[in-house]
């Protein structure tokens, strides 16, 4: 199997948002037409009270380079990554570090 190179993997992600983004694609915001693409991200889901990191949400970030509005795309539904606990696929892990109290 041949390994994507990082900028396989950045024409993977643009081709998604573009095949998904129809219309008016100007900032909500400030009407710029500037994006940048971020980093593949996770968000972190959980049920309080009972927090459980265990459940993320990749998302790619596409940021307004004028104002800094920030729009995240589901990367599972975009097809960058596959649904855990598919063959082939592995949970995302993410570090968490909990901000101590009154900082």
């Amino acid at each position: 199997m041949v390994e994507n190179t990082p900028q396989d993997r950045t024409d993977q992600i643009v081709a998604a948002i573009r095949s998904h983004w129809k219309g008016n694609q100007r900032c909500p915001l400030c009407h710029s037409n500037k994006w940048t693409l971020g980093e593949l991200s996770a968000i972190p889901s959980f049920d309080e009270p009972n927090v459980d990191f265990g459940c993320v949400h990749p998302t790619v970030p596409i940021v307004c380079l004028v104002c800094g509005n920030t729009l995240l795309f589901n990367a599972m539904v975009l097809g960058i990554v596959s649904e855990p606990n598919q063959p082939g696929t592995r949970p995302l892990e993410l570090d968490y570090v909990p901000v101590a109290e009154g900082k």
